[in-house]
């Protein structure tokens, strides 16, 4: 049975390496090629004589002659379209340029992005633009996350919303901007699908600690409050979600919160810091009002709360419970880095 658990982890962790295995083979074959004429050039030399490299393909531009091949078949984005950093970001596959950019050329079809490509964030909407830097927390700036071009997430133009959304179905503004629509059900950073929604009914204490603020949410149905706790991972995240006036369609603004603990059946501990001023005020709408609630019932606009997602991971994506469990390691290191997302 480990060894089935470590295998099944295995292939679920690379999922993502194998999709980009792609891209690295069209790298791994221009650098074959430049050393090839290195050592050309080195021969000709010593024996006065010439030899030819052998060329080199790189992928087809994308274009609409994807829309009949298989959907994993490679393709080199179209800069025309999109500009994208290098050979690495600028490979894609004609799965992701469909659903990306030929469905939002059709007035015909609908584009939209399956939950998996969100996750991974590999759209890249026809109208999309790289979200503005007051837009990203510290934990998705570029820097971290260049997917899904090289340059960062892409947001609907002039706003901080994702350029993916299911609420963008049926939309004139999904059309005349380019945007696609999001499948649900999603449970994701920025996704707001309301699939797995759980509504907090109360603030059941709040306590102040300087600047910190512990706040403890209740929920009704224990069924709902392990569906919340049920997945959660040692780094698991919850997102608090609100609607909002203040953004189009009344996106549900969210807070991703670490779970401070879990007590008792129907109540979730957390962990709240003061926004950062520095913020897009949609960015920190919903830190701010959880901050704002008073203890009792929660009166107003719904609040929700999302199944934990998410979890501490190494390079092979394997989440630390699942690695510990298949045979602890002599000594485990914890590193505190600062970098909450409370």
């Amino acid at each position: 049975p480990t060894a089935t658990r470590r295998s099944a982890r295995r292939l679920r962790g690379r999922r993502g390496v194998l999709e980009m295995r792609a891209s690295l083979l069209w790298v791994a074959t221009l650098a074959a090629s430049r050393a090839h004429a290195a050592s050309c050039a080195h021969a000709a030399e010593e024996t006065e004589k010439t030899c030819e490299e052998p060329p080199v393909e790189p992928w087809p531009t994308c274009g609409d002659w994807c829309v009949s091949r298989d959907p994993s078949t490679e393709c080199a984005i179209d800069r025309a379209v999109h500009e994208c950093a290098n050979d690495y970001f600028c490979t894609t596959t004609c799965g992701l340029w469909n659903a990306s950019v030929v469905q939002a050329r059709d007035p015909d079809v609908e584009a939209s992005l399956s939950c998996d490509a969100f996750v991974r964030m590999a759209g890249y909407a026809l109208g999309a633009e790289v979200c503005a830097d007051d837009c990203l927390l510290a934990e998705i700036k570029p820097n971290r996350y260049p997917a899904p071009l090289g340059f960062g997430l892409m947001c609907a133009p002039g706003t901080c919303d994702p350029a993916a959304q299911s609420r963008y179905a049926g939309t004139e503004k999904a059309r005349s901007e380019g945007l696609a629509v999001l499948l649900c059900p999603c449970n994701w950073f920025g996704a707001d699908c309301p699939d797995d929604w759980v509504r907090v009914e109360r603030i059941v204490g709040k306590e102040v600690h300087g600047d910190l603020q512990r706040i403890v949410l209740g929920v009704e149905e224990a069924d709902a409050w392990r569906k919340i706790v049920g997945s959660h991972r040692p780094g698991g995240v919850v997102r608090v979600q609100t609607r909002s006036a203040s953004t189009w369609g009344a996106r549900p603004v969210e807070q991703p919160y670490a779970l401070a603990a879990v007590g008792e059946v129907g109540e979730i501990e957390l962990l709240s810091s003061p926004p950062d001023a520095r913020y897009h005020a949609t960015v920190t709408e919903a830190a701010r009002r959880v901050r704002a609630l008073p203890v009792g019932p929660v009166v107003g606009e719904p609040l929700f709360i999302n199944p934990s997602i998410a979890g501490f991971f190494n390079r092979e994506y394997a989440y630390l419970m699942d690695v510990l469990a298949e045979g602890p390691p002599r000594d485990v290191l914890i590193v505190a880095t600062g970098a909450g997302l409370a």
